[in-house]
């Protein structure tokens, strides 16, 4: 985010870690669902492509994404609402769940990672259905990640939830994991009236740190 002030700052022990965070891209159009995002050459659904393929497709396809209505109604409202995407997810790959992202025209991604470092990303269509999108192996250097602070399921779904809409009236459209205590997750909202805030989490969902889009 750009402009921001942020608000109850916590130092960092370390520089936030990214891996937990190399999420693909979603430019999601207006009207295609996961079925379009699985048929190869269809350039509005295949956003899930080698990186060249992916910055062509993102160059073609803004001016699209930038025209869908900021107020579009997407995100989770509550908790059960998020754990009705992961079950759905985790039907279709293993490993442990790492984030949760929802789209502007309604589907969520949500990225896994096997034992040995893959990553999965399932997509959640509104319907409920879901489909595996895109598996990044894992890189030589991705042994060496500390295992993350935060852990997503039904449990620490609704501790997260009821933490952020606490701070913030609005719904909930990213949630990652890190592998820092004082952020151990990473929580986006957009509230009611659009903005979108950035609020982290420690291991204990205390909130320690709040940012807030001045755009």
């Amino acid at each position: 985010m750009t402009n921001t002030q942020q608000t109850q700052p916590v130092p960092h022990e370390h520089e936030r870690a990214t891996f937990w965070r190399r999420k693909p891209t979603l430019w999601i159009v207006g009207g295609l669902g996961a079925a379009a995002l699985l048929v190869g050459g269809i350039g509005a659904g295949a956003a899930m492509a080698d990186d060249e393929d992916d910055d062509r497709f993102v160059a073609a396809q803004r001016e699209d994404v930038g025209a869908v209505d900021p107020a579009a109604t997407y995100g989770a409202k509550d908790a059960g609402a998020l754990s009705e995407v992961l079950a759905a997810a985790r039907d279709e790959a293993n490993g442990t769940p790492t984030s949760l992202e929802a789209h502007r025209n309604g589907p969520w991604s949500v990225d896994f990672e096997a034992a040995n470092g893959d990553e999965t990303t399932v997509l959640v269509a509104s319907d409920g259905g879901a489909s595996v999108v895109r598996t990044d192996r894992a890189d030589a250097d991705d042994a060496n990640d500390p295992p993350p602070a935060g852990k997503l399921n039904d449990k620490t779904l609704v501790a997260v939830a009821g933490a952020v809409l606490a701070e913030v009236k609005g719904v909930i459209v990213d949630v990652d994991i890190d592998d820092n205590n004082a952020e151990a997750y990473s929580v986006k909202m957009l509230a009611e009236n659009g903005t979108e805030t950035e609020i982290d989490l420690s291991t204990d969902f205390a909130v320690t740190q709040v940012d807030v889009d001045q755009d």
